[in-house]
């Protein structure tokens, strides 16, 4: 299982749009608050089968800031590409 963070940025919708095309068990993290919009429009740009190749995507809720959320989003993981940031020029609304 690979997990990717910021997987609703632009960097990370790319890598999972690439993961799950190769067949790889991905897991995505996310914050509660977080839009699927650009994940969602990436896939759609390369795909004509959008919402499949999203549905292959297991979508953990966590924070940077939250210890107990991370160890849960961690479990079973055996490698991590770390896309997410704290300032987003593309969305403000995503930024700490």
């Amino acid at each position: 299982m690979i997990l990717v963070t910021g997987g609703t940025g632009f960097v990370g919708s790319h890598l999972l749009y690439k993961l799950v095309t190769m067949g790889v068990p991905v897991k995505a993290m996310k914050r509660e608050k977080s839009s699927l919009k650009v994940t969602k429009e990436i896939f759609s740009y390369y795909s004509k089968q959008p919402k499949t190749l999203l549905s292959r995507v297991q979508w953990v809720i966590a924070d940077f800031k939250d210890q107990d959320s991370l160890e849960e989003m961690l479990a079973g993981v055996k490698k991590v590409y770390h896309c997410a940031g704290f300032i987003s020029s593309l969305n403000p609304q995503d930024s700490y």
